[in-house]
């Protein structure tokens, strides 16, 4: 349950060897930090951001950063 959360700064930051990840389902209507948030995700293929509310974050900075095989955002 994400409702209540404010900062995903650097959530699945690193996670190299992860190639699936589903965010679909995330609320991120509070959030207001997200930088870093999935740099370094170099094996993910696939993200599907687009349900995410932004209307709250102020930082976004290398939130993608070093996603090289990023094929479908």
């Amino acid at each position: 349950d994400t409702s209540n959360a404010t900062n995903m700064g650097s959530m699945f930051n690193g996670m190299s060897k992860l190639t699936n990840l589903d965010v679909t389902h995330f609320d991120t209507s509070k959030v207001t930090h997200m930088g870093f948030m999935f740099a370094g995700m170099s094996n993910l293929t696939n993200l599907d951001v687009t349900h995410f509310d932004t209307s709250k974050v102020e930082n976004m900075g290398a939130m993608f950063n070093g996603m090289s095989k990023l094929t479908n955002l």
